[in-house]
């Protein structure tokens, strides 16, 4: 049996899912349960569902039995499974350092992050962390952080910044913002202006879309509920953050249709990219805009 060739490169969060992936297709091609791998390999039933939902690892040897049962013997996608299962275990995500200031499930959005092909962006409330000025991300931090934390995470913001929008294949990036975003005035006048005209830089480049849904447009849904769809190549993603804790959902098609749904509504609510830049425009006070220097990237 033969497998799609699994891509190439990528964070250890990303390894460690094209390997799941790739496991559970094989076992489904096979027409095998679970409960039938455990029996032949005698493991366990929970070891095989653990593996496949990337609760726990799987080692070479535990990748090898799989792959035989599954009779997986195209000798190229061995070989990448395998090296993709030691990089899965071998490498820890350089995230993982600012554990201590972020929550797990944010530390391992930040893995898929840096591998991102495209992020989706709606923001109701602040500008997305992606697109923060250092003044703007240090009233936003400061709020929550003093002191060393929040010299933490000035660090882990810039870093962040560098290594997905600053690398030569950045992520199509489109962020949806509601109007409210554009008028709060977090740090005082001075750091909104600075933030608004950085967005303006921003959205110039062929690979970032911003768009504002107005105040014009009254309620609509989804007004509360802030959200991330990221793409990194096979692997689509869903974070959300809230004041109960974060959630990150990889293996949800349900919830990652329904708010990929959700994000293209709300790209129809908002206005047009040449009138999102003249609404930053307006409430910067610079009379200046460049309409068609962008279009929505899909």
């Amino acid at each position: 049996m033969e497998l799609e060739p699994a891509p190439a490169g990528g964070t250890p969060e990303v390894h460690r899912r094209r390997v799941r992936e790739a496991l559970r297709s094989a076992r489904r091609q096979r027409e095998l349960t679970q409960e039938t791998v455990a029996a032949r390999l005698n493991w366990s039933k929970s070891k095989v569902a653990r593996i496949e939902s990337g609760q726990v690892g799987v080692s070479v040897t535990d990748l090898r039995a799989l792959l035989a049962l599954y009779q997986v013997s195209d000798p190229d996608q061995v070989t990448r499974l395998e090296a993709g299962t030691r990089e899965g275990r071998r490498r820890t995500s350089s995230w993982r350092r600012y554990a201590d200031v972020l929550s797990p499930a944010f530390v391992t959005y930040l893995g898929y992050e840096e591998s991102a092909t495209r992020i989706r962006h709606f923001q109701p409330a602040i500008v997305p962390g992606l697109a923060q000025t250092p003044a703007y991300a240090r009233a936003v931090l400061g709020a929550a952080a003093s002191g060393e934390e929040l010299t933490r995470r000035l660090a882990l913001r810039t870093e962040r910044q560098h290594r997905v929008l600053g690398r030569p294949d950045s992520p199509r990036l489109h962020l949806v913002l509601d109007e409210a975003v554009l008028r709060r005035r977090v740090g005082g006048p001075g750091v909104l202006a600075e933030q608004l005209r950085y967005l303006t830089e921003l959205s110039v480049s062929p690979r970032v879309t911003l768009q504002v849904i107005g105040f014009d447009a009254g309620y609509y849904p989804g007004i509360s509920a802030p959200f991330v769809l990221l793409d990194a190549d096979d692997i689509r993603v869903l974070y959300q953050e809230g004041s109960r804790g974060d959630l990150l959902l990889r293996d949800n098609p349900t919830e990652i249709t329904a708010h990929t749904t959700m994000f293209d509504n709300l790209e129809q609510r908002a206005r047009s990219v040449e009138h999102s830049c003249a609404t930053v425009q307006e409430i910067l006070g610079d009379p200046q805009c460049r309409p068609g220097t962008q279009r929505p990237v899909r």
